[in-house]
């Protein structure tokens, strides 16, 4: 398999998903590093549509998703960006200790993280999954179809609580059907 492989369709019902929620809610916004950039070979039409609400961060996963916690208390919804799955290590204490402990202090908020799994390069690869499994209030999805991406991003989007949506590269487009 191509490591730089990626399933184009589970990434677009992703992306649907998320440019209908800016559409309908002016407090969802997308954050992480590259996301500008990311936006613009991903999904066009939310760089088109909602320029102001797409926010590339600095190179500091943990201080990303701490920042997104803050949002979330300012009555925003944000999805965090983590790149690769690896990079998930960084932000551990955010996601576990941070956001997902945020109910038990205040009220539950409306947070996704949204991270890929890349494949089995020489530096990225890992399937860290299991290790989130284990982190109490941490819901982690891992969808298997277009169809099922795209309703586990809106479902994400509308819950409170804090959600892990992986993006599985090694899934070959031509096992499912059309996008959602």
């Amino acid at each position: 398999m191509n490591n730089w492989h990626r399933n184009h369709l589970i990434r677009d019902a992703i992306c649907r998903a998320i440019h209908e929620a800016m559409t309908a809610r002016p407090e969802v916004y997308l954050l992480g590093e590259g996301a500008h950039m990311k936006v613009h070979f991903d999904a066009p039409a939310i760089e088109r549509d909602f320029p102001g609400r797409v926010i590339t961060l600095p190179i500091s996963e943990d201080g990303n998703n701490n920042f997104a916690v803050g949002m979330a208390i300012a009555g925003l919804v944000p999805i965090v960006d983590v790149i690769s799955s690896d990079f998930l290590f960084r932000c551990m204490d955010s996601i576990a200790n941070t956001m997902c402990k945020q109910e038990r202090v205040s009220s539950a908020k409306t947070i996704v993280v949204r991270s890929e799994f890349f494949g089995s390069g020489p530096t990225s690869g890992q399937r860290v999954e299991d290790i989130f499994r284990q982190v109490p209030g941490l819901r982690v999805l891992i969808p298997q179809s277009p169809a099922v991406a795209y309703w586990n991003m809106r479902d994400a989007l509308e819950r409170k609580g804090i959600t892990l949506l992986f993006e599985d590269r090694e899934l070959p487009d031509s096992s499912f059907g059309e996008a959602a």
